[in-house]
């Protein structure tokens, strides 16, 4: 019997397909009154970890506990969970509306719940459109409505703000908040690390199956030192005055200093001191998005070195050979022993000349390497190409060819 507080549980997860292991010794908890982020890169384990909470997939050890039981054990699952994996569902020919009577029928729900969930997510006014031209970000909606049909008391979705538009994620963010404030339990999965940043309070960071990071969003960002970016017109004097207050700084890129151990005030005065103007000055406190690539140590992160032929330069300017592109070196033969010469491709044989257009009948052709053989016919221009001769054709024949000519070639009939 479940246990009315609709925590998910996850305990010593795993999950392994033959040779590979997606998921291996996952454990983390998702409490009611909070959203939390499920995070992690593409090929890390999410899909598959939601899949093994909702029954989709069983684990090959461990458990995973849904309002207290195995998801299987929920007598009303509906009502219990609402879960979107998938936005792409639907059947093309039916409309919002009846889509959502499909579930309403299976699930013991009355026909009126489809609408009221309609009108929540915004596509009221599309109710009666078959799903076969919704965008992406109406799809989106529309799996979101299905999964509260049931006003369940656990959501969970996998990258719900895929396809939207600002306006919509805006909607989703606001959403979400309300939902999880009324008590209940909501997991995201997403890759919008930035969007994440404002809706979650909570994350849960995988990275190659394993978790790195469980805990709420405040403890993560304490984890990582405040620091001042600035811009100044001398960094040299500003970079001396900063040894003797036993800041630190470091050179960015970008031209920038990353200076610890002071505030943007203290900052300020610094600069004033060192008789410096300041550019650009901006406080950092560590984002979500620089703190999960620290964690996840970039599981699949690609070359940094474009894909060209010799001669291309990289971003600041210096010339780069990718190695695809390197030349082999020419092995060298043992010694002792000669090289065979290099022999010349074979020649086809030589095709006798076709007999010219242009020559009267019965006269004899010049041979192939002569000037005329290459030449039209006078007043042509050297070069002109004679084009082979035609067989005769019978005159009826003919004339059909003729009459083609004015074929509509688009539509396949004569105007």
């Amino acid at each position: 019997m479940h246990d009315g507080s609709g925590r998910i549980l996850v305990q010593q997860l795993h999950k392994s397909f033959g040779p590979l292991t997606a998921v291996q010794n996952l454990d983390f908890t998702v409490e009611p009154g909070s959203v939390t982020g499920f995070l992690g890169p593409n090929g890390s384990g999410k899909t598959t970890t939601l899949r093994m909470i909702l029954g989709l997939l069983k684990p090959t050890s461990g458990a995973a506990y849904v309002d207290g039981v195995p998801f299987a054990r929920l007598h009303h699952p509906a009502r219990t969970v609402g879960a979107v994996l998938d936005s792409q569902s639907f059947h093309p020919g039916h409309t919002a509306r009846n889509h959502l009577r499909c579930y309403t029928a299976a699930t013991g729900l009355p026909d009126e719940q489809a609408d009221r969930v309609l009108e929540l997510v915004g596509l009221s006014s599309a109710a009666g459109r078959k799903t076969r031209g919704f965008s992406l970000g109406m799809r989106q909606r529309l799996a979101l409505a299905t999964a509260l049909l049931g006003d369940p008391r656990i959501l969970i979705l996998d990258e719900p703000a895929n396809g939207m538009d600002p306006e919509g994620i805006a909607w989703l963010r606001g959403f979400l908040k309300a939902y999880a404030a009324t008590g209940r339990t909501v997991l995201v999965s997403s890759h919008l690390l930035r969007e994440m940043e404002h809706t979650v309070d909570h994350v849960v960071i995988v990275s190659r199956g394993q978790s790195v990071y469980n805990g709420s969003l405040e403890q993560l960002r304490a984890t990582q030192h405040s620091r001042v970016l600035v811009r100044v017109s001398d960094p040299v004097a500003l970079t001396s005055m900063l040894r003797g207050t036993g800041a630190g700084a470091e050179y960015l890129h970008d031209g920038r200093l990353a200076v610890t151990g002071v505030d943007a005030r203290g900052m300020a005065d610094l600069a004033l001191r060192a008789g410096v103007a300041i550019q650009e000055l901006q406080e950092s406190s560590g984002d979500l998005e620089q703190l999960f690539f620290q964690l996840t140590e970039g599981q699949f992160t690609g070359s940094d070195q474009p894909f060209g032929p010799p001669g291309v330069t990289n971003p600041d300017g210096s010339a780069q050979q990718p190695q695809q592109w390197r030349h082999r070196p020419t092995p060298q033969q043992p010694p002792g022993r000669q090289a065979p010469p290099p022999q010349p491709p074979p020649q086809p044989p030589a095709r006798p000349p076709a007999p010219s257009p242009w020559a009267p009948h019965g006269a004899e052709q010049p041979p192939p390497d002569s000037p005329a053989a290459t030449s039209g016919p006078p007043g042509l221009g050297g070069g002109y190409g004679s084009r082979p001769e035609r067989p005769e054709q019978h005159g009826g024949q003919r004339e059909h060819e003729q009459s083609c000519d004015g074929d509509d070639t688009h539509g396949g009939e004569a105007r």
